[in-house]
């Protein structure tokens, strides 16, 4: 955290704006300028809304040393650089991780302004720094950053748990075709199977070893992003077509107390080194019997209506709720997707 001036005519204004491309390929842009006389400024305040989180009222980043020149690109008041700043002395208090108030000076370490930010994207020859990268604002930069570093990986935040993974699902996706992944900004490419994008905007892949491995979009060249997005939507659009049915063929399997072949064709069970062992088989068969009669009640209401299926289906697909495990929860009943046949899971 930091001080951060309340912007006055005198101190502390914000120019507004600027172009999002000069500002990413050096941040020295916002300095150049405020010294010109035909720059806007944001109207200055004196009394922001600090609650309202936009970088402009609140925020700040470890680019250039405090006191210097603050802007905001033409995106608005959630795009730009923000600079601390104060009205004693030479610099800024900020306040540090461990608990502890330092005053920094604005002649401390930062770095040159004129080198492009952490971004990603494709600027041309002034191409910005790769996030994970080391920050390029010397030990500014670096204090405002992660281990020292700037990063915008997803993998290395709080985010929701991950969904796991059968073993069922790891052989089948082993048999996905392997295909060329080209980092953004970078030489080579690597060889992995595309499994999924979630909705966070993360792809998942399996290397060549079948390790997994989730990295955002944005660390991938433009094509190859674009192509994991039509990927996964052709997968989406497939998983419907046998979903009617499987439902039916499973509810003539009940109706005929045909539970083993129910069983083992229409409900999943992740499996051990040895199998489903029998005295489970019979245990679930009892289950069955003293359940048949509701899940008959189930099934024969989602296939009354078989767009209606299709139709919530395809709603939950879109919104990404069938993601690397391919579970689709449609009213009271849970699906799975496993080697091309979908099956109950309870």
């Amino acid at each position: 955290m930091a001080e951060r001036v309340i912007p006055t005519k005198s101190k502390g204004r914000v120019a507004k704006n600027l172009s999002r491309e000069k500002v990413i390929l050096g941040p020295d842009a916002c300095r150049v300028a405020v010294a010109r006389d035909d720059t806007l400024y944001w109207k200055p305040a004196e009394g922001m809304s600090w609650p309202d989180g936009s970088l402009l009222s609140i925020g700040f980043q470890a680019i250039l040393p405090p006191n210097s020149a603050s802007c905001t690109t033409e995106q608005g008041i959630l795009e730009g650089v923000m600079t601390v700043s104060s009205r004693h002395g030479n610099g800024a208090h900020v306040l540090v991780a461990d608990g502890a108030v330092a005053f920094v000076s604005a002649t401390i370490d930062a770095g040159s302004a004129s080198n492009p930010s952490v971004a990603v994207g494709n600027y041309g020859d002034g191409k910005p720094a790769f996030p994970g990268v080391e920050s390029p604002y010397g030990v500014w930069g670096a204090l405002g950053s992660r281990a020292c570093r700037e990063s915008i990986d997803t993998s290395k935040v709080w985010q929701a748990p991950k969904k796991s993974i059968t073993k069922e699902q790891l052989a089948e996706y082993a048999t996905l075709p392997l295909q060329s992944w080209r980092p953004a900004g970078r030489r080579g490419s690597v060889m992995a199977r595309q499994i999924d994008v979630e909705e966070d905007g993360t792809l998942i892949l399996m290397d060549k070893s079948n390790k997994i491995h989730r990295i955002g979009l944005s660390r991938f060249e433009n094509e190859d992003a674009y192509r994991a997005v039509e990927t996964k939507r052709n997968r989406q659009t497939e998983l419907l077509k046998t979903l009617d049915t499987d439902l039916e063929a499973a509810l003539k399997l009940l109706e005929t107390r045909q539970y083993e072949k129910f069983i083992q064709d229409y409900v999943h069970q992740e499996r051990g080194g040895s199998g489903v062992k029998e005295f489970d088989l019979r245990k679930v068969t009892a289950e069955l019997e003293v359940g048949r009669g509701e899940l008959i009640a189930r099934l024969d209401a989602l296939l009354a209506n078989r767009e209606l299926l299709k139709s919530v289906g395809r709603e939950r697909i879109n919104r990404g709720q069938v993601g690397v495990s391919q579970v689709l929860e449609i009213g009271q009943l849970k699906l799975i997707m496993v080697a091309g046949r979908w099956k109950l899971t309870f």
